[in-house]
């Protein structure tokens, strides 16, 4: 019994650690390899805005579509096909050399930039006195 247990703990934390995402490493493929295309959040350019994608298509979606999006297409997915049309029928370039791990850190760093984040908010003192209450709050 003691076994099992320590056998689906170990389980559990392996697929946590397989699951985690470097984001700065995502933002750098990114870069690289889709924002000539794609934006997160700013609009359409030749592909379409990729914020919020997660919540569209399943992580397993989004590597079969970036890998070769054809196979996807051809494969009659209605999602494919609508984002295919959409685009004028020109297919998303294939990206066979990312691997998985490329992928799932560049949806995670598309995750991250989808979400709104707050400005700083700056604190400022007009009143010159050390423990003075005269401050404006900046945004």
């Amino acid at each position: 019994m003691k076994n099992i247990i320590l056998s689906t703990l170990v389980l559990f934390v392996g697929t946590l650690f397989v699951q985690a995402q470097d984001i700065d490493a995502g933002k750098t493929l990114f870069k690289s390899n889709c924002a000539a295309c794609h934006t997160v959040g700013k609009g359409k350019l030749t592909g379409p805005d990729l914020k919020d994608v997660s919540e569209r298509v399943s992580h397993k979606w989004i590597a079969a579509f970036v890998t070769n999006s054809s196979d996807v297409i051809a494969s009659g997915d209605e999602y494919a096909n609508a984002i295919f049309k959409e685009f004028n029928k020109v297919p998303m370039t294939a990206h066979p050399h990312l691997t998985n791990d490329d992928i799932t850190n560049i949806i995670g760093y598309i995750d991250d930039a989808s979400v709104a984040k707050a400005a700083p908010v700056v604190i400022v003192g007009t009143g010159g006195q050390v423990g003075g209450n005269d401050f404006s709050i900046i945004n």
